[in-house]
């Protein structure tokens, strides 16, 4: 289904989703806790041009809104969920440019970085936790994912910021942001001016 008034029919539940181009047949497979607000908040990324899949962004920007259409695949407990769309992945082959839009070959956008094993994490009470997928287990609890992701907290000195980004797959623009004072953090790291 495309368009706003299609948005309507999206339910409000857990679940896999596809995103497919109706011109070249590609696809992205995601999953949300809130499929609508999921299907909303993709449709605003690519409307502003800002979507962070390049992938997807290009082929709206070329074939149009019209030419995109968002389904639901499978409605599932949130407990079920990122399984659910690991086997949508693995199943459709969508990290295949010829077949999709995926960047991922691992559930739990945004990616790698999030979709791993976390130790050494210890909850309010004392206890040690372990965290498959950090960026969900912040979203889902209202923490700040960017603080939770903190760096260990050794000083750097960066001598090339562009060079730096690169290495550590960082926002170059977003790290000028930090330094300048418009922004706290950029995915944990913060910035202090030399003493």
């Amino acid at each position: 289904m495309s368009g706003k008034s299609q948005a309507k029919e999206i339910p409000r539940s857990s679940g896999v989703y596809q995103v497919r181009c109706i011109a070249t047949r590609q696809i992205y497979i995601g999953s949300a806790v809130d499929l609508r607000a999921r299907w909303i908040s993709h449709r605003r990324a690519l409307r502003r041009g800002e979507h962070r899949n390049r992938f997807l962004q290009e082929a709206w920007n070329q074939y149009g809104e019209a030419s995109f259409e968002f389904s639901v695949l499978e409605l599932v407990v949130d407990s079920e969920r990122l399984q659910s769309e690991q086997s949508w992945i693995d199943r459709t082959g969508c990290t295949d440019r010829a077949i999709g839009f995926n960047i991922y070959p691992i559930a739990g956008s945004p990616g790698e970085l999030n979709a791993q094993l976390w130790e050494g994490f210890i909850d309010p009470d004392g206890n040690e936790i372990t965290i498959f997928n950090l960026y969900e287990f912040c979203r889902q609890r209202g923490l700040d994912f960017p603080s939770m992701h903190r760096p260990d907290g050794q000083r750097v000195v960066i001598t090339n910021l562009k060079a730096f980004c690169q290495e550590q797959g960082l926002g170059c623009a977003h790290m000028h942001e930090v330094k300048s004072g418009k922004r706290k953090s950029h995915k944990g790291w913060t910035w202090r001016k030399n003493e």
